[in-house]
Parts: structure tokens; C-alpha cells; sequence
């Protein structure tokens, strides 16, 4: 849970599900943590890069549906989210969501606004040291229907049914504080907070949130530009082994 929280955000999916059972562990969980630390121990080379930048702070978020099964937490959902600086990542969460949303819209819609409050502490963190952000704190989001929410265009129809509180994003977009910006979701580096991931999409979202290898880093400094794009590449995969480990945590 330690190294989850600080500097490997690549194992907070599988540890997260691991301490839903802590209070009562089967055999099988401990094998599975057991491929956890395996893998920890394989990558113990991975770093998080950061680069000299003048970009704003970066957001992105994602969500599966229903995908928790264990017993008091069936068919909830879990959100996922992130923030790069520098190009690199500076917060991270994968969490179960308190409710169970009834659809792929209202999934997202939670975890946007989870995001949105990150955010904001991301910019009153800034002022804390006195550096204005003007521009609006951009939030990508793979989900096209939570967007138009987002931005006041949904239907009543699909979000009369949604807890008020979780209206707050609307504000926060309104007064120009973050902004939502769609993103195809085989680019999404949240993707990797949320669900299990074969080997090619895990790896891309490593390469997205700069966490590679420190061989990668010290083979990559003269290759590399300067400065990146605001969307994640995903152009090179970086290889990972962890695959299995999301795959069996799953279970």
C-alpha cells in the first residue's frame, strides 16, 4: 500500500482490490499478492519522469462498470484518476465509487467528479505558493456522453436520477476552472486504474505517464524532444510483465 501511494501508481489497481479482502484473506488472495510483489521485485528499475515544462497541470480519468463482484461492494463501479506535471505523475487514485451507477455515463460522470475536486486542490495548491494559474485545468475523459454532461448538454433524462453533489463539476466548468476534453480511450492513461489491462494497453499507459525503466530513461534523453505534446503517445509500448498480475488480481 506504501509504495502504491508513492510512487507506483502502476500496482494501485491490483493492491486496491487485494485490501477489499483484508479482512478476511483466502489462500488465493495471498497468491496473488504474491504475484504483486514478484512483480514489484521484477520493476524495481521503474521510475517516474518529469521533464522542465511550462504546461499547466494535466488531468485525466476513467471508470469501469459494475465490475466489483466481492460480497458488500456488488456491481459498484471504480474510478480512476490522475494528474501529470512535467510530464510526469503527481497524483493518482483508484478508488470504489460509494453508489452503483446504472450506466457507462453515470460511471464516468463520478469519477469526473472525484477528478474535479483533485483539481481544484491542485490549484489552491499553486496559489499556496504563490503562482496564478489562468487557464483552466484541462480534464480528459474517454466518455463523450459525461462530457455533454459535464458541460450542461445531457438530456434530463439521463442525469435526473444523479446525486446533486456530483453536479459540483458543472460548477467548477462553468467558472472556468477545469475544462473537459475527450480522449480516445485506447489513449487514456487512467485506463490503468480501473480494470485489468492486456500487456500492449498496460505498457502504452506506462509510456503516457512517463514510468519506465531507468535504463529507458538514460537510453531516451537525447532521442526524446524537448517538450510533448499534450496528448499521451502511445506510439512505443513500454514492455511490462505486470499484465498477469491485473489479470489474477481480478479474480
Amino acid at each position: 500500500m506504501y509504495l502504491m501511494l508513492g510512487t507506483r501508481p502502476n500496482i494501485a489497481y491490483s493492491v486496491g482490490r487485494l485490501a477489499r479482502f483484508a479482512h478476511n484473506p483466502s489462500k488465493k488472495h495471498f497468491q496473488h499478492l504474491c504475484r504483486i510483489f514478484g512483480y514489484v521485485n521484477a520493476t524495481t528499475n521503474f521510475a517516474i519522469i518529469y521533464k522542465k515544462s511550462g504546461k499547466l497541470p494535466i488531468g485525466a480519468c476513467d471508470a469501469d462498470l459494475g465490475g466489483e463482484l466481492a460480497t458488500g461492494h456488488r456491481r459498484k463501479s471504480t474510478s480512476g484518476s490522475l494528474f501529470l506535471l512535467a510530464g510526469g505523475l503527481v497524483s493518482w487514485s483508484s478508488k470504489l465509487q460509494k453508489t452503483i451507477a446504472v450506466s457507462m455515463m453515470e460511471a464516468e460522470y463520478i469519477s469526473l467528479f472525484s477528478t474535479g475536486k483533485q483539481a481544484i486542490w491542485i490549484r489552491n495548491s499553486f496559489e499556496a505558493v504563490s503562482i496564478q494559474l489562468q487557464a483552466p485545468l484541462r480534464v480528459w475523459c474517454d466518455n463523450q456522453a459525461a462530457i455533454a454532461v459535464a458541460n450542461c448538454e445531457g438530456t434530463h433524462e439521463a442525469k435526473k436520477h444523479i446525486d446533486i453533489k456530483y453536479h459540483y463539476i458543472q460548477q467548477l466548468v462553468e467558472k472556468q476552472l477545469i475544462e473537459v476534453a475527450y480522449i480516445p480511450t485506447e489513449n487514456n492513461p487512467a485506463d490503468i486504474l480501473t480494470k485489468c489491462l492486456t500487456g500492449r494497453i498496460f505498457g502504452c499507459a506506462l509510456t503516457s505517464s512517463n514510468l519506465t525503466g531507468v535504463a529507458d530513461i538514460v537510453e531516451s534523453l537525447d532521442s526524446q524532444p524537448s517538450s510533448a505534446s499534450d496528448t499521451p503517445q502511445t506510439d512505443s509500448p513500454n514492455p511490462d510483465v505486470s499484465a498477469s498480475v491485473y489479470v489474477d488480481a481480478h479474480d
